[in-house]
């Protein structure tokens, strides 16, 4: 079962929170370290959970990168804000089909917040036409001596340098993904 496309637009909401820099102001999480836990279907029984440290600078970079990877083949179709977050639709077209992103965001951003996603596939893939997602974002206080402003551990795994500019290729990334799953004995 081949969800790489799914996953990799996940892992960039993951990494960013946020949209690219055109937008209205978006809510600025707080630096240092946030635990992020994410739920669907297929986690049910086993929530990801990944640790991110940020600082101002490795936040915004995150957010920039995240969605030039994908201003090639999406559009953004809307974008709201308000006082406690934001409303986010974006339209993805690549050779498999057409996937649509809807994701609501709320909560204190220096503090704990949500992120709620539906994304929808047409053509349908691996006989889903519909995921569901809900992110958990709980800041935890200052960044354990081991981590630097950019790192990740997601699922006991360290991702180094996302947001530094040394942040790792789409394959990287895919590769980390296959790795996680099978730790999970999701083959």
């Amino acid at each position: 079962m081949n969800q790489h496309p799914i996953w990799t637009v996940i892992f960039a909401l993951v990494a960013s929170t946020a949209a690219k820099a055109s937008m209205p102001d978006m809510p600025k999480r707080k630096a240092g370290l946030w635990d992020i836990k994410m739920e669907n279907e297929q986690t049910a029984k086993r929530p990801i959970s990944m640790q991110q440290c940020i600082d101002e600078k490795t936040d915004a970079t995150l957010q920039q990168k995240s969605m030039q990877a994908e201003q090639k083949n999406c559009e953004q179709k809307s974008f709201s804000s308000a006082a406690n977050g934001w409303d986010y639709v974006m339209v993805c077209k690549r050779a498999e089909g057409t996937t649509t992103m809807h994701a609501v965001a709320s909560g204190d951003f220096s503090a704990s917040y949500q992120v709620d996603m539906t994304i929808t596939m047409d053509p349908p893939r691996n006989g889903r036409s519909e995921m569901k997602n809900l992110m958990k974002f709980k800041y935890q206080g200052a960044c354990g001596a081991d981590m630097q402003a950019g790192d990740m551990i997601m699922n006991g795994m360290k991702i180094s340098g996302m947001g530094t500019g040394q942040a790792m290729s789409k394959a990287d990334i895919l590769k980390k993904i296959e790795q996680m799953r099978q730790q999970r004995g999701n083959k």
